[in-house]
């Protein structure tokens, strides 16, 4: 999937499925979408919206991203709060799973290591002061593939936004795949259900 387009439906109202397989730290794929229903899938992206993920570490003068005046401030990963969030999805798959041998088996709580393999994490946001949206944000982590190696992947992010609720139409390029099928390619290579896979 190098240089590939990858096609995901945002709106999780009409496709909760799709914003459960863009969750951080969930672990969930397309079986274990298909085993819950949309109900219990929106709820499951409530208690993600209630998560805490990040902690405010120093808080910067306001400035302007896109013409836009924003709230400046640096982060740290929130890693109980990560691990708190875990623990909460376990309990609710354990509770909707009581009779279904698939879910009762899934334990999210395992990804809490792959929490604890990341160091050095620093990382800079920038929100309008006025509608609180994201305008920029800036991470920069190391992880350690393999805890026996001394060898580590230095990892930086950049993104920025703008246009926030303004119209647009995205047309998606013929050579795309769907986030679904991405995942299900993987997924069924790695023969593991139980962890994430990203790029």
């Amino acid at each position: 999937y190098l240089d590939k387009w990858i096609s995901f439906d945002y709106k999780s109202d009409q496709n909760p499925g799709a914003a459960l397989s863009m969750i951080p730290f969930g672990g969930f794929n397309p079986e274990t979408i298909r085993n819950i229903t949309p109900e219990q899938q929106n709820e499951i992206l409530d208690i993600t919206n209630d998560a805490e993920f990040i902690i405010v570490t120093e808080k910067m003068l306001p400035e302007k991203i896109n013409d836009t005046m924003s709230y400046h401030f640096m982060f740290d990963l929130d890693r109980e709060g990560v691990r708190n969030y875990l623990a909460d999805l376990k309990n609710y798959l354990e509770e909707i799973g009581k009779n279904d041998s698939y879910l009762s088996s899934i334990d999210p709580t395992d990804l809490g290591e792959h929490v604890d393999s990341i160091a050095d994490f620093q990382g800079e946001a920038w929100v309008g002061i006025k509608d609180k949206w994201p305008y920029k944000f800036i991470m920069s982590f190391s992880i350690k593939p393999d805890v026996n190696e001394s060898e580590t992947v230095k990892i930086s992010i950049v993104s920025v936004f703008n246009n926030w609720n303004q119209p647009l139409t995205v047309e998606t390029p013929t050579e795309s795949v769907s986030l679904e099928q991405l995942m299900s390619s993987a997924f069924s290579q790695a023969g593991d259900y139980s962890e994430p896979i990203y790029d």
